[in-house]
């Protein structure tokens, strides 16, 4: 605004302006001069002081306090005056003209405005104690001030305005408590006074927030910037030796919006978005500085309350007590109240508002409305993230705060969000680890709404009405805002590689938090997909060094989603876990520790699925149990079907190990429902009860091969590193077999878990323990564990009950034979020596009782003892040539805890007495067997027919069916056969069965009285004519005859000694008690009579078969590996 050279008085507006600085420097300076007198000191600036005793029948000094009072007269005149002198500039050609006022003008509205404030706030300080009554008129009076401010916007440039409108903020600002220490919050000592001038401050400033946020022109005076889609980052790449890459400290990343954004490269004032900047600031400092003192004032009164009972008389006078004046309950309220206030702010007024306004809702518009606020949400969000972290995750202003952070990321322009990043990965504060906490807030914030309780206590019923469209969305944000951090700053901080490893942690321990809360099937696939490109970017390494720990929880899920509904969450898990199957072998050449970590968690994730099912009412039979597992099973399928010529993650090499892998983990998901099999009429899942199949129809588990599929889970455990995991399977599997009453197997599954835990001892330290999933199990860090069983009105029926049920599978309470203790970090409880000693020698004695269960069994039962004594022995020599030489190393000052020592060697003392004692009644047994034995067998060579000596023997037959295949031996998704067709099978037949067929006069009876068992098992599917018991394998005539409905079942018995086969007779009797152990067995082939008139069919050879492992063994029956015919010429 230019001077006229025409000398005029002055306008209304420089009068009243005068006047008011005036009478204010004059009322400071009486002010000052009062208190120099009373305190002999000179006070530099009292701002405010005049008015907290304000009586206004008092004369004295009344012309300032007057002119704030009547502001609300004064500002309208002013304004009127200064509009009519710049329309009076205004050219008459100019359709829209701003006036651009001069220096002069600005130094007086500038100290118009800082006395204004000032009178504000006295105004507001006025009268004793928390008088609201004087705020209320303060606010009243504040109104004036900002319409002059928004009339002020009609007539002169935006730019000036903005000056202005700082300035009343920045005044506001500073008077607020002078002496408060933002740097240490914990030592500052509140006064009535500070906590006054802190409250009045803060309502104030939001009270201009409110004004200028209904501004019509709120959008257009924000200057806001248009945006290409697809954004104009340039990625850095990764440093090698082809690539350089300078430090982040040489290189500096300019941003987007540190550029000019105009065309012709000159700058524009005022800045792009500078007043929804200015407005969000505010809110969100007096939103992040209200929680600071709430949150401050909690810690100093737990430190108290700490320090109180720490002593040990528990007075109070034995601390050092906090100094000041300590906040109420009331004033913690109304700090609270102005968080709640501000958030609620930037939330309805600042985004809902314009986001929500009819004339921007083009994508485009709100995308450029959402950036405006982008620049300030998200970096005040990364600054106060520690005092988010440390508020309750469902507190309404960090809910609403959060809510704001994931409205820009959602509606931002990328190009923006992928700039903001950029800057905070800059040297050396490296924010970007602060941005993914605050994702990681997020995450647990955003499960609130997924409990209509909490909703329906929030004021706002949209937040309600919208809560499941909200989880989903914020989730879906969540994971979109994680992949673009994963794919723009891996590449800017290759050349920090401890801060891209921190970042690694950071993105991992996010996605596993999104991953294990109930999502939809979008967002499960949004969440896999960022783990995907992770794995991709850090690789598989950095992968299973960063998750640590935390693989194992990474397997469980991997493992949940594999058995999710949806294919597309089965397809896309499938598809992560050969990556990182892949990548695993490829950089490491072995997925060894992956595999054993996968395997020990799978029956806890099996359970707690079977569990779920139970709990939303779809389980009552095993068959639903069975059901619930399909999809699992489906894609442990798929896994097992990648084809390295199709797959290039895939190395020809590791594909053997995934067909061996996926077939024990089939074999670990047939354990449990094994096990929960075993428990009968006692199998409660989750308080339903699970219906066992009746008495009739149980024969149709007979051609489970649940021996086989225990003992494959058993077999992939190795001693060294897991011999826990290997034992909990063996012991199931011996349970099995009790079950069955195969007493002798029985007694051989428990010597492999003694020989288990003897080559386990010299590295028991080393051995790997899993640890509880905490996610699932904490209320407070998972919220949504507290609606699991909800809709089914039963207490019952809860996530505690969910994994009480699932950590019996993860490992049996009663594997060590002691109750197992429980640790602060959910990890399993470590074994010592002492403790697998004990083991031993429990598991041994019980072998030795299994084993004289049956008759003739105590040479095998020696002889197993035997080499079970001398690995012990040979554990125990190694064990002190070790420890000798650890002493020797060390030196006597730094022996080890000789009292472990010296337990260890009673343990081993113990264990190894307990052995030679079994070992000294089994031989005595012997002796006493021997001695009791008729003189005439000894000098008999043809065998006794005696039900004793019958029961003595071990009978084998040779199994195998031919012709029409029932449903059972179809393909199923239960647990698998162990007969396979058409293929023979050598069983050994259990002593129960020998004694049912004492009366026979004839040993081939006990194998036609197995084959009975085997026909009445399969009756349940097919015709019982239909089936045919026999000793040959049928011709291709008989399987073709009657229309190939005809089910052949060859049942034959074998025998360990060949020797008596060589003999011509036809009545033989074979004789196996000199052999006890064998994998190689006989039968003699039979052919048609050569001569007429002979009974009996002439031998024209004998048939081996071979198996894989010595009977007896572990397992009561195995497949044939060789079959070999050997043909002798017939007799002449």
């Amino acid at each position: 605004m230019h001077e006229s050279k025409k000398q005029t008085p002055p306008f209304l507006y420089e009068s009243i302006l005068a006047l008011g600085i005036q009478s204010w420097l004059y009322h400071i300076e009486l002010s000052n001069r009062r208190k120099e007198n009373e305190n002999n000191r000179r006070v530099n600036n009292v701002p405010f002081i005049s008015f907290l005793n304000y009586d206004p029948s008092l004369p004295q000094n009344d012309t300032a306090h007057s002119f704030t009072l009547h502001l609300d007269v004064l500002l309208p005149l002013c304004m009127k005056s200064l509009a009519l002198r710049c329309s009076m500039l205004k050219p008459s050609t100019a359709e829209v003209y701003m006036t651009v006022l001069d220096g002069k003008h600005m130094d007086i509205l500038e100290a118009f405005i800082d006395v204004s404030c000032r009178g504000l706030m006295g105004q507001a300080l006025a009268g004793e104690g928390s008088d609201d009554e004087a705020l209320v008129r303060a606010l009243g009076t504040s109104e004036s001030v900002l319409d002059f401010l928004v009339g002020l916007l009609a007539i002169i440039h935006p730019s000036q305005v903005a000056v202005l409108v700082m300035k009343y903020f920045q005044i506001l600002s500073d008077q607020e408590a002078s002496d408060i220490s933002r740097s240490n919050p914990f030592s500052f000592v509140w006064t009535q006074l500070s906590l006054r001038c802190v409250r009045c401050s803060r309502q104030l400033r939001l009270r201009a927030v409110e004004k200028l946020s209904q501004l019509p022109a709120f959008v257009a005076l924000n200057y806001p910037l248009k945006y290409v889609s697809d954004g104009d980052s340039k990625q850095a790449n990764h440093s090698s030796w082809k690539t350089q890459t300078a430090s982040s400290n040489d290189i500096h990343i300019k941003s987007f919006l540190e550029s000019c954004p105009y065309p012709d490269g000159k700058e524009r004032l005022p800045p792009t978005h500078w007043l929804a900047d200015l407005l969000t600031n505010e809110c969100l400092s007096i939103c992040s500085h209200s929680c600071e003192a709430v949150v401050a004032e909690a810690i100093a009164q737990i430190n108290a309350s700490e320090q109180v009972e720490s002593t040990k008389d528990g007075k109070a006078s034995s601390f050092r007590k906090r100094p000041g004046l300590s906040l109420t309950r009331d004033d913690l309220l109304r700090f609270q109240s102005t968080a709640v206030h501000a958030i609620t702010c930037v939330y309805e007024l600042l985004l809902r508002q314009h986001s929500m306004d009819a004339r921007y809702q083009t994508e485009e518009c709100r995308s450029r409305i959402a950036s405006i606020f982008a620049s300030s949400i998200l970096v005040k969000s990364v600054r106060s993230v520690k005092w988010l972290a440390r508020m309750e995750s469902s507190h309404r202003a960090r809910t609403q705060w959060l809510l704001c952070f994931a409205y820009i990321l959602q509606e931002a322009p990328e190009s923006v969000i992928r700039d903001q990043l950029r800057t905070f990965c800059s040297y050396p504060e490296f924010s970007i680890h602060k941005f993914i906490r605050l994702l990681r807030l997020s995450s647990s914030t955003f499960q609130c709404f997924m409990d209509e309780r909490k909703c329906s206590g929030s004021s706002s019923p949209m937040l309600q009405d919208l809560s499941p469209w909200i989880v989903q969305e914020s989730f879906n944000t969540i994971c979109a805002a994680t992949n673009t951090l994963v794919d723009e700053c891996v590449g800017l901080l290759s050349s920090h590689p401890h801060e891209q490893k921190r970042l690694a942690q950071g993105v991992l321990d996010l996605l596993l938090h999104v991953i294990a809360t109930p999502q939809s099937s979008v967002t499960h696939l949004r969440a896999l997909g960022g783990a995907s490109q992770a794995l991709d970017k850090f690789g598989a390494c950095m992968f299973l060094e960063v998750a640590g720990d935390s693989l194992q929880h990474w397997a469980r899920m991997i493992l949940t989603l594999m058995n999710s509904t949806s294919l597309s969450v089965r397809s896309i898990s499938v598809d992560f876990f050969v990556s990182l199957l892949g990548g695993c072998f490829d950089e490491r050449g072995d997925v060894d520790e992956l595999a054993l970590v996968l395997l020990t968690v799978m029956p806890e994730v099996v359970a707690r699925e079977i569990a779920l099912y139970s709990v939303s009412g779809q389980i009552s039979t095993m068959a639903n149990v069975e059901c619930s597992l399909w999809p699992l099973r489906r894609a442990l399928a798929d896994v097992e079907d990648a084809n390295p010529l199709d797959d290039d993650r895939v190395d020809a090499q590791l594909s053997p190990f995934l067909i061996s892998f996926c077939r024990t983990c089939q074999a670990v998901i047939d354990g449990v429902l094994i096990e929960l099999r075993l428990m009968g009429e006692q199998c409660v899942v989750v308080g339903a009860r699970v219906e066992q199949e009746s008495a009739e129809s149980k024969p149709s588990y007979s051609f489970d091969a649940d021996e086989e599929s225990l003992y494959e889970a058993a077999n992939f455990f190795v001693p060294e590193t897991a011999p826990l995991q290997r034992l909990r399977w063996l012991m199931t599997l011996k349970s099995l077999h009790e079950s069955k009453g195969q007493w002798l197997e029985a007694a051989e599954t428990l010597i492999l878990c003694a020989n288990t835990i003897a080559d386990s001892i010299l590295h028991v330290k080393n051995v790997w323990r899993p640890s509880r999933f905490i996610l699932w199990h904490d209320n407070r860090r998972s919220q949504w564990l507290s609606l699991v069983g909800e809709g089914q009105g039963r207490p019952d029926c809860g996530n505690t009950q969910v994994m009480e049920f699932a950590n019996r599978f993860l490992e049996p309470s009663n594997l060590f034979g002691m109750v197992p203790k429980k640790t602060s970090t959910g990890k399993l409880q470590h074994p010592s020596i002492a403790v697998m000693c004990k083991m031993l020698t429990s598991v041994t004695k019980e072998a030795v009782l299994n084993y004289l269960r049956e008759d003739g069994m105590e040479s095998l039962a020696f002889s197993r003892l035997e080499r079970l004594l001398k690995s012990v022995m040979e554990v125990i020599e190694m064990r002190s040539v070790s420890r000798s030489s650890t002493w020797t190393g060390r030196g006597r000052g730094s022996r080890p805890n000789r009292h472990r020592f010296v337990e260890e060697n009673a343990a081993f003392r113990k264990m190894s007495a307990s052995l030679n004692g079994d070992m000294t009644r089994l031989a005595e047994r012997m002796l006493l067997l021997a001695e009791e034995e008729p003189l005439d067998n000894l000098n008999n060579g043809n065998i006794s027919n005696s039900d004793v000596t019958r029961r003595r023997k071990q009978f084998y037959v040779r199994v195998a069916l031919f012709g029409r295949k029932p449903s059972r031996f179809m393909e199923s998704t239960t647990i698998p056969t162990f007969l396979k067709w058409e293929r023979s099978s050598i069983c050994r037949v259990p002593q129960k069965l020998v004694i049912a067929t004492e009366t026979a006069n004839s040993d081939d009876d006990v194998s036609a009285a197995f084959g009975s068992q085997i026909r009445d098992s399969l009756s349940k599917n097919l015709p019982k004519e239909s089936l045919l018991i026999r000793p040959e394998i049928p011709t291709e005539d008989e399987l073709q005859s009657d229309g190939g409905e005809k089910t052949f079942i060859v049942v034959n018995l074998v025998h360990m000694d060949a020797s008596t086969l060589l003999s011509r007779r036809t009545d033989y009797k074979l004789d196996d008690s000199s052999v006890i152990e064998s994998k190689r067995f006989f039968f003699r082939k039979r052919s048609a009579p050569v001569r007429p008139g002979f009974p009996f069919v002439e031998p024209s050879g004998f048939v081996e078969l071979t198996v894989a492992q010595v009977f007896p063994c572990a397992l009561s029956r195995q497949g044939t590996l060789i079959t070999s015919e050997f043909i002798s010429p017939p007799l002449s």
